[in-house]
């Protein structure tokens, strides 16, 4: 037995991180021929991160990763080593062919996906018998009976009106704790969200949206998806917003401040008030993103905030603000 073959499975991929990582921080496609012994370690360092967004790189990758009755299969076992996925849903075809996807990705833990078309829950939660063409070598396989993997982390960002498949998000994945919302999927979520709907959600991630159009339903929506938690909510960032109203985030941080690790503002409000951050007991990070007017700020530290959060007493020198600036 070759020492690789003797060292964790965690211990072996972050070696071959540090050692075979080229110039792009890309992992060299020829290093898994490098020695037989390493071999199996290589490929499942390169298939931790997918990205497909056309139909031909999702089919070469079912080949790739065809669930097999074989006990550890070769391609059983590059699918398990999936980790994060990368999709971009632009056409019908992408459309039929995600639910397959999934299920050849048994322990997925983070999902980006770009939609363009929507998707089908029925289909997505018992997809058809491959029939195409295309498909015909996947036809052995029982796809009704493979279980999605239980996602935690999932990106969303949507070019379409209406979804189906994000007014059933919580519903088909109610494992998901980390949630990036960007386009129209925020407003798409949280209406969806029954008010008796719980989510274990610690991470909340607004993106870019239309946010004025948000202006008058945003803090309702907002303390929504905060409010379906049984978890701490532990990261808010809201910098990917346009201007997110001062109610919306003073009524976030009111409530949910001791909980708050880290807080992410996209700029400061000349109208909103300061003194709710001392309800962030616990904050380990605050991220401002804009330069304050600099008399705006200089009232505002007269408040007596905590020095740790970037404030200072009056009495002090005039504090610097950059852009964006980490305050601890």
């Amino acid at each position: 037995m070759s020492t690789v073959q003797q060292l964790p499975l965690e211990l072996v991929l972050e070696i071959m991180l540090y050692v075979f990582i080229d110039a792009q921080g890309k992992p060299h496609k020829q290093f898994q021929h490098f020695s037989l012994a390493w071999t199996p370690y290589a490929q499942r360092l390169l298939f931790r991160n997918i990205r497909l967004h056309d139909p031909m790189k999702v089919y070469g990758f079912l080949r790739a990763t065809l669930p097999s009755s074989e006990k550890d299969s070769s391609t059983e076992r590059l699918g398990n080593a999936v980790r994060s996925l990368e999709m971009t849903v632009l056409s019908k075809e992408m459309q039929s062919l995600f639910p397959y996807v999934l299920r050849h990705c048994p322990k997925l833990h983070e999902l980006n996906i770009l939609l363009y078309s929507d998707i089908g829950v029925m289909t997505l939660l018992q997809p058809p018998k491959p029939s195409t063409k295309d498909m015909q070598e996947f036809e052995s396989v029982s796809y009704a009976s493979i279980q999605l993997p239980q996602i935690q982390a999932i990106r969303i960002d949507v070019k379409l009106d209406n979804s189906v498949f994000l007014s059933q998000l919580f519903r088909i994945w109610p494992s998901i704790r980390h949630l990036i919302l960007q386009g129209s999927a925020f407003i798409a979520v949280a209406q969806s969200l029954q008010n008796t709907e719980s989510t274990h959600l610690v991470e909340l991630n607004l993106g870019k949206g239309n946010t004025r159009m948000l202006a008058p339903v945003f803090s309702t929506l907002l303390m929504k998806l905060l409010n379906s938690s049984l978890e701490p909510i532990r990261i808010l960032d809201l910098r990917g917003m346009f201007r997110p109203t001062v109610e919306g985030i003073e009524q976030a941080i009111t409530k949910f401040g001791s909980q708050l690790r880290s807080l992410r503002l996209p700029v400061f409000d000349p109208n909103a008030d300061f003194r709710v951050l001392q309800n962030c007991t616990s904050m380990e990070e605050l991220i401002i993103d804009g330069y304050p007017r600099e008399n705006h700020f200089t009232i505002h530290r007269q408040h007596g905030y905590p020095n740790q959060m970037g404030w200072t007493d009056a009495s002090t020198r005039r504090a610097h603000l950059g852009h964006p600036r980490k305050y601890l």
